[in-house]
């Protein structure tokens, strides 16, 4: 470990909590080779305060462990430093690297509602786009890199996302529907709530700092 600093935490889930950068000594002394990994807090689902299942508070006693195998569940390519650990043995941490390749978006001129609403679309486009992989190969060698996961507990993942969705539904089709409809009307208005906020809170340090 050749450095660590703290910063606040980005995205919206985490979003003013303090997670740490770590930069690692690569395979060789050159600079290029060098890792960014971050540490954040890991937050407990939002679907928990609406929902008490013992059985899934006995899996995932940690959350971090919870955030991780929803990544190998929704994205087609992880990263060998997806983990999670605890800090001091009370604060769950999930543990990722930096993307090299990463680009956050130009935030200057989104300034109005209307560039809000279709800001929020794109964004909510490419958000579905990631996250519908289906996680029947969750648990494959060649996708996760199984030498680095092997006290991951990769069974607690469905093998068919689908079937278990289509089980559930058990042939009520429109209440499904309009369930699902409800859902992300509110989800827009959350998320376009915490969008602003986030750009004014933004722009007030930038304020602050000047």
């Amino acid at each position: 470990v050749k450095d660590i600093v703290s910063r606040q935490s980005p995205g919206i889930g985490s979003a003013g909590a303090i997670s740490y950068n770590l930069l690692i000594q690569g395979k060789t002394q050159a600079l290029e080779s060098d890792v960014v990994i971050f540490m954040k807090p890991a937050r407990k689902s939002a679907v928990t305060t609406v929902i008490n299942n013992p059985v899934l508070d006995q899996y995932f006693k940690h959350d971090g462990l919870r955030t991780v195998l929803c990544a190998y569940a929704m994205h087609t390519v992880t990263s060998r430093w997806l983990g999670y650990t605890t800090l001091n043995n009370q604060i769950p941490l999930f543990v990722n690297d930096v993307a090299a390749h990463s680009q956050n978006l130009d935030w200057t001129n989104i300034n109005d509602f209307e560039d809000i609403c279709q800001t929020a679309e794109y964004l909510g486009k490419a958000m579905a786009k990631i996250h519908c992989i289906d996680d029947v190969d969750s648990n494959d060698k060649g996708k996760n890199e199984q030498e680095y996961t092997d006290l991951i507990p990769f069974g607690t993942i469905p093998r068919h996302s689908q079937i278990t969705i289509r089980d559930a539904i058990d042939g009520n089709d429109e209440e499904f529907i309009k369930d699902i409809v409800l859902f992300a009307m509110v989800s827009f208005v959350l998320f376009v709530i915490i969008f602003i906020r986030n750009i004014y809170q933004q722009k007030f340090f930038k304020f602050i700092l000047k």
